[in-house]
Order: C-alpha cells, then sequence, then structure tokens
C-alpha cells in the first residue's frame, strides 16, 4: 500500500497511487468499449421507477420493497398538487440476518443510523447490479454498528429532470427527518442521541445526495434564524454526506477534463455532458443545487453537516469533484476524502468482481460510515 495522508483544519485526505497488475491490464480491456459499458437507451416514465425486478436476497441480506408517500407542501416554498396530494418514492430496504424480515425499519428501536443510498446511473438508468451488490455488503458490513441501509429509487431524466425530481425528494427527506425526531424518546433526546441519517450516492446519485445535503443545511440555518426548535432538531439529524466520484459541475468546461479522458477507461466528456443536460433542463447548468461547485458552502459549515468524498482521478468528473474537495477545504467543513490516482470511475463498486483497490476502497467507506455519530 501507498498512501498518504493529508490532514488541514477540517478535512482529511488519505491519497493513494499505487495500481495493482490487474487493474492495470482491466481499464487497458474496457476502454475500447467506452462508453457502452455505462450507456442505456432505455427511457423511465415520470417519478420514482418500481424495480419490480430487483434482487430479493444477496447472500445474507434480504431486500424489502417498501412505498413512501411524500406528501406535497410538507416545506415551505412548494405548492400544493393539482391532481393528488402527494407523489410516490419507492424504497429498497436491506436486512441483516440480525434484523426482523417481516418488520418495517420503522418499527425498530434499534435503529440509530439510517442510511439512504442513491445508485448512479447518468441520472437516467436506476441500480445496476453492481449497485445492489455494493449496498449489500454495505448492509451486512454496518448492521453490527446499529446501521440500516435503504435504496432510493429516485426521479430519473428525461421525464422527471431535476427541476420536478428536487422538490420530492426534498419533501421526503424532511418527512424522514421529522420521524427521526418523532421517533426517539426523550432520554435519547436529552442526551444527543437517537436516530440520525446519511445520504450516500455514487456518480449521479452522489450529485443527488450533494444536493439534498445543501438543501438541508441551507433549511437548519432557516430554522435557527427563525428560532423553530422543532425544524433545527429535525434538520440536524442528517449528519454526513458521503460522494463517490460525484459530478460536481454540470457545465463539463474545466480545461483538466481532456486530460483526464485520455486516460478514463469507463467515460467520457460527451457521455457526462449530455447526462447533464438532460438532468439540468429546466434549471440551467449554473444552478447551485446541480453544479454544487458553485454553491455557497457557509450554510454547510454552519450546520456541521460533514462532506465525505471518493475520488479516482482517472475520470472526466475527477477535476471538478477535485475543486469542490478544495472548496470544501477553504470553508473549512469537516469531512475524509480518499483519492486514488489513476483509478477510474466508481471504482469501489469494483470490488464485487475482485479488484484490490475496489476492495479496499469500500472498506474506507464502510469505515466513514461507522464513524458517523
Amino acid at each position: 500500500m501507498n498512501d498518504i495522508t493529508e490532514q488541514n483544519a477540517s478535512i482529511t485526505v488519505t491519497r493513494r497511487t499505487d495500481l495493482s497488475v490487474l487493474y492495470k491490464v482491466l481499464r487497458r480491456v474496457i476502454r475500447p468499449f467506452r462508453p457502452r459499458l455505462v450507456s442505456s437507451h432505455k427511457r423511465y416514465p415520470a417519478g420514482s421507477p418500481r424495480l419490480h425486478d430487483h434482487p430479493r436476497r444477496l447472500d445474507r441480506i434480504g431486500i424489502q420493497e417498501r412505498k413512501a408517500e411524500v406528501l406535497r407542501g410538507v416545506c415551505a416554498g412548494f405548492s400544493a398538487g393539482q391532481e393528488t396530494d402527494h407523489d410516490v418514492l419507492w424504497l429498497y430496504d436491506f436486512q441483516a440476518p440480525s434484523e426482523d424480515p417481516t418488520g418495517s425499519p420503522r418499527d425498530s428501536k434499534k435503529q440509530i443510523h439510517a442510511i439512504y443510498y442513491f445508485a448512479g446511473g447518468g441520472f437516467q438508468s436506476p441500480a445496476s447490479s453492481e449497485h445492489w451488490r455494493f449496498c449489500a455488503h454495505l448492509a451486512s458490513s454496518l448492521a453490527p454498528s446499529r446501521g440500516r441501509l435503504t435504496l432510493v429509487s429516485y426521479p430519473l431524466a428525461p421525464a422527471t429532470p431535476a427541476r420536478d425530481a428536487l422538490p420530492i425528494l426534498r419533501r421526503w427527506l424532511a418527512q424522514e427527518l421529522e420521524w427521526c425526531v418523532a421517533a426517539g424518546d426523550e432520554e435519547a433526546e436529552e442526551a444527543g442521541d437517537g436516530r440520525i441519517i446519511s445520504l450516500a450516492g455514487d456518480s449521479a446519485g452522489a450529485n443527488v445526495a450533494l444536493s439534498l445535503g445543501l438543501w438541508c443545511a441551507g433549511q437548519l440555518e432557516c430554522a435557527k434564524a427563525a428560532g423553530d426548535q422543532g425544524q433545527v432538531r429535525s434538520f440536524a439529524r442528517l449528519r454526513s454526506i458521503l460522494a463517490i466520484s460525484p459530478p460536481t459541475d454540470m457545465r463539463n468546461q474545466n480545461p483538466a477534463i481532456a486530460l483526464a479522458e485520455a486516460g478514463d477507461p469507463v467515460l467520457t466528456k460527451a457521455l457526462t455532458a449530455d447526462a447533464a443536460r438532460a438532468w439540468s433542463k429546466g434549471s440551467g447548468t449554473n444552478d447551485p443545487y446541480l453544479s454544487v461547485n458553485l454553491a455557497d458552502l457557509g450554510n454547510v459549515k454552519a450546520s456541521g453537516l460533514r462532506l465525505n468524498g471518493v475520488v479516482g482521478t482517472a475520470d472526466v468528473l475527477a477535476p471538478d469533484s477535485l475543486v469542490f474537495l478544495d472548496r470544501c477545504k477553504d470553508a473549512r467543513i469537516q469531512g475524509s476524502w480518499l483519492v486514488w490516482d489513476g483509478q477510474m470511475h466508481c471504482f469501489p463498486l469494483a470490488a464485487c468482481y475482485g479488484l484490490q483497490e475496489g476492495r479496499e476502497a469500500r472498506a474506507w467507506v464502510v469505515n466513514i460510515l461507522r464513524e458517523v455519530t
């Protein structure tokens, strides 16, 4: 192992430079097939897609489907719907063997850390087999530390771009955070314990997680300013964001992207630009909730929300991701980042293929999530 840990006042960065022989061979083999490895021509209808063919069990982890009704008008600034009073979001709960396979995750008094995972797919495709396996491993590893993982089937472009998808996800998150407070007993609240939430995701899903984190931090600071202690307790329950290979700038104009593209075995600049256009339709690529490199991070700093990340530098998204990391450092935001020189897009998910770097990065992710308090 060849790693260097950089520590500033707030961010810990672990930088790796070693590359296995297997990975060097793998990236040569798959490069001629880019971007077909990650492209999808299937279009999904508006709203949260129900994943009928999801696995029911992976290894010893059971997976149960759950429908969440997302009330309209829950958050300030959102108007009531014209046809119905709620939207639907499909959720997939990963249950370790020690958990009751028939019970709702809201029935368990033992859960204190809920991790909601958003899978990548260019904002246009749902979770792949690699995502299900990755999430199953996380769920199994985190169960002993009282963590529970749920995969969120979020609305997809082009039928539901960010302009329409993010309000649904924000209302859903507000409901989940309010429930976290309602479910905690008074003693837990007084001790600062109780139930907490983390948002995690890879690629497009990492962008969604970051966007929701920025919004939540803003809501928390607004609640503090208004003296609304109920809302403060709710929004403070979101403790961390974990972003794996995140797209952080929909403008796709960083000059360093061209150099990264030359070594990227998976993505191309044209592919990521197409995905950005589909997701930002009606909002624009300058929207700071989509291009988080443009966001004011002051609320994140004030909220105490931790922003963690994983970046492989052989990725067209890496130059902008590293800009975001530098902005987090400048804003003195708390967090831990793994930066692996020469690694491909979303390489922790390659652990399911036996890639050593993928397994080590996945273990790093588990450790970061275990530390959330």
